[in-house]
């Protein structure tokens, strides 16, 4: 199919559930098409994942191929673009996507979550030079130095536990009383001796010059 073919099923967005959904289309025989930049979704930026049911252990991108390898099963169309626009024109949905204009009789919106930021003063001024939302993705940059990750949940406590085999030192930030990961993690964690768990504190502010110097 090519730009112009009707799709019965358009699925906005290629994680997870995006592609999930297109295996469940794709075996009712809907004809799918599944549009978005970045197949596999937040969890390629997973450095392991251990509460997935038939997997002990495995990364998050290993995980997003499997899933995807299983989704291609039904043939459906990846368009490796943002959908744009979304209008209706009849009974159709017209999608822009690119440089072109695509149509489904339906749409699934599977667009995922968002990075959440703390909009803490001078946090826009350092991003990608010192402020971060991805251990897996950039803490090779900081191999030997001193991180901070913000946070107490698990996702937190998983951040800090990888980059404390790459940095010299690293502080848990967390404005409640108690950090709250899984138990599994939060044994772990207290278990590292180059991690440290500060609590009942914010980040007020992010200051440098270039770079981000201190919190």
């Amino acid at each position: 199919m090519g730009s112009g073919s009707i799709f019965d099923v358009a699925v906005i967005g290629a994680g997870i559930a995006g592609m999930s959904a297109s295996m469940y289309a794709g075996r009712l025989g809907l004809s799918v098409a599944i549009f978005g930049r970045e197949v596999g979704g937040t969890i390629t930026l997973t450095d392991s994942v251990e509460n997935y049911p038939g997997f002990k252990s495995i990364s998050g991108m290993g995980l997003a191929n499997m899933i995807k390898e299983h989704a291609e099963v039904s043939n459906p169309i990846f368009i490796n673009e943002d959908v744009s626009i979304i209008s209706r024109k009849g009974k159709f949905f017209m999608l822009r996507a690119g440089k072109k204009e695509w149509v489904s009789k339906s749409i699934i919106f599977a667009t995922g979550t968002k990075r959440k930021k703390l909009n803490a003063k001078g946090e826009i001024n350092f991003d990608k030079n010192g402020v971060h939302y991805c251990a897996v993705c950039d803490g090779q940059f900081y191999r030997g130095k001193t991180v901070a990750v913000v946070g107490g949940a698990d996702s937190a406590i998983k951040e800090a536990i990888y980059l404390s085999k790459i940095a010299k030192k690293v502080y848990i930030i967390y404005r409640g009383e108690k950090i709250h990961p899984e138990p599994i993690n939060f044994e772990r964690v207290k278990k590292i001796k180059n991690i440290r768990i500060i609590t009942k504190t914010n980040i007020l502010e992010f200051l440098g010059k270039e770079f981000l110097e201190k919190v």
